[in-house]
């Protein structure tokens, strides 16, 4: 039962998968993909394997790469972090710069230049302060994201193996780790 249950949620993965990237086009597909996922969830396993067009021993390979060639790889969606010249613009959106660059204009207005410009070097202190402190940690957060390894244990009517999803990326010209 247990590898009935496995193979139920390894087909769900790549359901939800291929529709995440057809929904670019079609906007209403997660909710029905929301709905469909429940009522099948409602199933014995018998009909809910049939719907699916699996079995409780898993995809034969050829079934495996022909869902490889039609929907691509089954990867996790990953923010790119912002270029760098963005986060630069958006450590400007801090309220305490935004009111230091307010005084500094209201200073040359009032024609005491020496204050404006104490405090626009105020600002640039800290928005180098702050974007220099963010950039390393979004550098740092990005080296530790390429050290997690993502392994899956995959069910095939052959036998179950080990999946490495990036050794899948590297050679998908191939296909043959898949």
């Amino acid at each position: 039962m247990h590898i009935a249950k496995w193979a139920f949620f390894m087909k769900m993965m790549k359901h939800i998968s291929n529709l995440k990237r057809d929904s670019q086009t079609k906007p209403n597909i997660s909710l029905n993909l929301s709905t469909k996922l429940i009522d099948i969830a409602h199933l014995d396993v018998d009909t809910a394997l049939h719907l699916l067009n699996t079995s409780l021993e898993g995809l034969s390979e050829s079934q495996a790469r022909s869902y490889l060639e039609k929907y691509g790889l089954n990867e996790i969606a990953r923010e790119k972090p912002p270029k760098w010249y963005i986060q630069l613009l958006k450590t400007f959106q801090n309220p305490l710069a935004i009111l230091l660059i307010f005084l500094a204009i209201i200073s040359l207005v009032t024609g005491d230049s020496k204050a404006a410009v104490i405090i626009v070097i105020m600002v640039i202190f800290s928005v180098i302060l702050r974007f220099s402190q963010e950039f390393r940690s979004s550098q740092a957060a990005e080296k530790l994201r390429e050290l997690v390894k993502t392994t899956a244990t995959v069910s095939r009517k052959d036998e179950p193996k080990e999946f490495h999803p990036m050794s899948c990326r590297r050679n998908r010209k191939s296909r043959s780790s898949f």
